[in-house]
């Protein structure tokens, strides 16, 4: 109810019977446990040009090799992890299609249609849009896509039905999901104030603050951690947990296309962009990104990457500190006439650097 991207946390399922394997665990069948086989040994360090290279060529050949054996879509936004796929495609051009898939609450100008469409023009590469507005849910699909996967998405089953309209289920399509295990994706919303990762703190990472239920799974997630060498827990956390996300989403997203296929999903290159500096992989530059796209293709960069982003993040300060300026304004008036021309001093100066910031 709280969120339409929901998922089932820690190990749980809709069966209080069944549980979940997560990732980098197996089960002993003969005392029934699980047990975490990775990490099982530190990251060995390399420098950024080091990752360039290696990562570069990982994908290039992940990529390829799809290439080789599927009738392969790539699914193109504005995005950092699309633009890096893009970027590993350039030796197999054109032997792949590139598709945009137009949600219903986007317009024609999102700047996930609008940038793609502008680059591949560029590229002299044809653009795929399906425009998930105009199509329909046949009663047939939606029957199956609900019996196939248990309290599916409803928001989904419309574009899963767009994509099997496009595919006729006749094309793999690759997508850039769980490329933020390597972007320090939950790093940034550590404050100061959480000194420690508690359970509490890891239900709100994924907006199911403080839920019972939540809180629980992530309780016992957390004491069985044992040994994680010098992996950062914030980025286990989201390759265990944030991906059974991009798992459900394969599921579902199962019934619109051939099979699903993540590049990013490989434990050798996922390795190796951990094993590069944070400083180097954290927002807003991402440079070890944007190094690995231009070592691959530079030409993919001559369009912004996520402007909207960086338009929302300026409108989000903008608003705090014009807050900030109407709680100067409203302090007045002040105990005595001394002490009120003093704040009106501060105040105006205050306020000028207010209205620079803001405007």
């Amino acid at each position: 109810k709280k969120n339409k991207q929901y998922y089932w946390p820690g190990g749980s399922s809709p069966y209080k019977e069944i549980k979940r394997l997560l990732p980098n665990h197996f089960l002993g069948l003969n005392e029934g446990k699980c047990h975490r086989y990775w990490p099982d040994k530190a990251l060995e360090k390399i420098t950024l040009d080091q990752a360039v290279g290696i990562c570069s060529h990982y994908l290039e050949g992940l990529m390829l090799s799809a290439s080789n054996r599927f009738n392969l879509v790539l699914s193109l936004s504005s995005g950092w992890d699309s633009r890096l796929l893009l970027a590993s495609c350039k030796k197999i051009k054109n032997n792949i299609s590139y598709l945009t898939e137009i949600k219903d609450d986007m317009t024609d100008h999102h700047p996930d249609l609008r940038i793609p469409s502008k680059l591949l023009s560029k590229l002299n590469l044809n653009h795929n849009i399906i425009m998930c507005s105009t199509e329909k849910v046949d009663n047939d699909f939606k029957e199956i896509f609900y019996k196939n996967v248990p309290f599916a998405h409803d928001r989904w089953a419309l574009m899963a039905s767009a994509s099997r309209n496009y595919s006729n289920l006749k094309k793999v399509v690759a997508s850039g999901v769980y490329s933020d295990i390597a972007k320090c994706h939950y790093h940034r919303k550590l404050t100061s104030r959480d000194k420690k990762i508690t359970p509490e703190f890891l239900s709100k990472l994924i907006y199911m603050e403080n839920d019972k239920f939540v809180v629980n799974y992530y309780k016992e997630w957390l004491a069985g951690l044992g040994e994680i060498y010098n992996y950062n827990i914030l980025d286990l956390f989201y390759g265990e947990q944030r991906s059974i996300w991009i798992a459900t989403n394969n599921l579902e997203f199962d019934l619109g296309w051939q099979d699903n296929f993540i590049p990013y999903n490989c434990r050798s290159l996922i390795i190796n962009m951990l094993s590069v500096d944070e400083k180097f992989r954290k927002p807003p530059k991402y440079k070890l990104l944007k190094k690995m796209i231009y070592n691959l293709w530079p030409e993919v960069l001559s369009e912004p990457i996520n402007p909207h982003n960086k338009e929302s993040l300026i409108n989000k300060y903008r608003w705090k500190l014009w807050r900030l300026k109407k709680a100067i304004i409203n302090s007045f008036p002040p105990a005595s006439l001394f002490s009120a021309f003093l704040l009106q001093v501060n105040s105006f100066y205050a306020l000028l650097f207010l209205n620079s910031l803001i405007y």
